[in-house]
């Protein structure tokens, strides 16, 4: 019996941490005759949906840069499409079925539930023991002073603090970022005594195991406390996406 093999390509939406991107799958897959070895090759899927660095076997041809993800093809079906956050299409065979699991995207709220005492003109890290949601594990309570990125890419943070209303000084709020070894100030707000409210927010391209941290300091003569409401203080950071 002759074998007859059929080339053959499709496409797929596959929703990458929130997005959906246009993936062509192609393969071979034998129509009849006796078992053929069915090739299989690994690439790498861009942002764009366009797929790069394609090798036989189980390793693309290089490795996969910041922003794409591991992807496999082999015998006439895609197998495997690797998110960043951890979700996946996959499939299997000659079948062409494929199942879609989404990971949610990595995002967190915390707050602090007791008043925080700064001391005068000192600079305090503030301290969070009330989770209001964490997708992903962003906040750890043995590490109760930061929000960890999971995965690497985009984010976006704020923090909120509230103030008594004092007759002098000055208030002081900053977002800090420990990317790497590298501390940097990403974000601050610098009020009166008359400012009893103080919001900032930012973005910052982190690598997963990096973190944020909300500073306060007050100049009012005095250790002050930090009110506790629905709001303050609080400390949000969610991925936006991938940094490339």
């Amino acid at each position: 019996m002759e074998r007859s093999v059929r080339f053959w390509r499709g496409w797929a939406a596959v929703g990458v941490a929130g997005a959906v991107v246009v993936v062509m799958v192609f393969g071979v897959r034998a129509l009849a005759g006796p078992a053929v070895p069915l090739l299989s090759f690994t690439g790498c899927l861009r942002p764009n949906g366009s797929i790069v660095d394609v090798a036989p076997g189980d390793q693309p041809a290089s490795p996969c840069k910041n922003g794409q993800t591991v992807i496999h093809l082999s015998g006439g079906d895609m197998t495997a499409v690797e998110t960043p956050a951890g979700g996946g299409l996959r499939g299997g065979g000659t079948s062409g079925d494929v199942s879609l699991s989404l990971a949610p995207i990595p995002a967190a709220r915390v707050k602090a539930s007791t008043l925080v005492l700064v001391p005068d003109n000192t600079l305090t890290l503030l301290r969070f023991d009330a989770v209001e949601f964490d997708t992903a594990g962003l906040f750890n309570p043995a590490d109760n002073t930061r929000l960890t990125a999971p995965i690497d890419g985009i984010y976006t943070v704020s923090a909120h603090v509230s103030w008594p209303t004092v007759p002098q000084g000055h208030r002081d709020l900053f977002i800090d970022a420990n990317i790497g070894i590298v501390f940097q100030r990403v974000a601050s707000s610098v009020g009166s005594f008359a400012e009893t409210h103080q919001s900032v927010s930012t973005i910052v391209r982190l690598s997963a195991g990096d973190y944020v941290q909300v500073e306060v300091r007050q100049t009012e003569g005095a250790a002050e406390d930090v009110q506790v409401s629905d709001h303050s203080p609080t400390l949000t950071m969610a991925w936006l996406g991938p940094s490339s």
